[in-house]
């Protein structure tokens, strides 16, 4: 079984997923601040928990526009996706 947004997205409609989505959005503002650009294995660096709903709160920031995914999609293994600021993008 492989990750797949859709299935994992309705999770973080629940008190513990919006509460991850609110924790992954803080660290990856920490991160932006410090380089302007970070990698999606060093956010997931600082996250515990299940990696798939870690990665959906990524990708329901970037639905959202809070994050922007600059690395082409099949370009480089997933964890190598650099990702800036949605909203200054």
């Amino acid at each position: 079984m492989s990750y797949v947004y859709e299935k994992e997205r309705e999770k973080l409609f629940t008190e513990a997923g919006l509460n991850l989505v609110i924790k992954v959005r803080d660290e990856a503002k920490k991160l932006l601040q410090v380089s302007g650009a970070f990698m999606l294995e060093r956010l997931m660096q600082k996250m515990t928990g299940d990696s798939w709903m870690t990665l959906a709160a990524v990708d329901y920031l970037v639905e959202r526009k809070e994050l922007k995914l600059i690395t082409p999609k099949g370009s480089v293994a997933t964890q190598y996706f650099v990702y800036v600021d949605g909203i200054d993008a």
